[in-house]
């Protein structure tokens, strides 16, 4: 998705280096333009309704900082239980 972005992007400068080298009419560039614009007004409202879908990231750090007070606490759990 970020590159069908991309490539739009793209295709926008050149419309634009075009008609500010005299190579194409004002009617072209402002309809050129539009589709452009629409179609990554439609590849955003995607992307960011994917992103919106995308599942919560673990966060590693967190996870690394907590597990070794887990890990003892599920030993001494785990003890209490074997020793009675």
């Amino acid at each position: 998705m970020h590159s069908e972005i991309g490539e739009v992007e793209e295709q926008q400068a050149r419309l634009a280096r075009l008609y500010v080298a005299g190579s194409m009419a004002e009617e072209v560039l402002e309809a050129e333009g539009g589709r452009l614009r629409e179609r990554r007004t439609r590849l955003e409202t995607e992307l960011r309704a994917l992103e919106g879908a995308a599942p919560a990231m673990i966060e590693v750090d967190q996870i690394r900082d907590v597990l070794p007070a887990v890990a003892e606490r599920l030993r001494v759990w785990v003890a209490r239980r074997t020793s009675g």
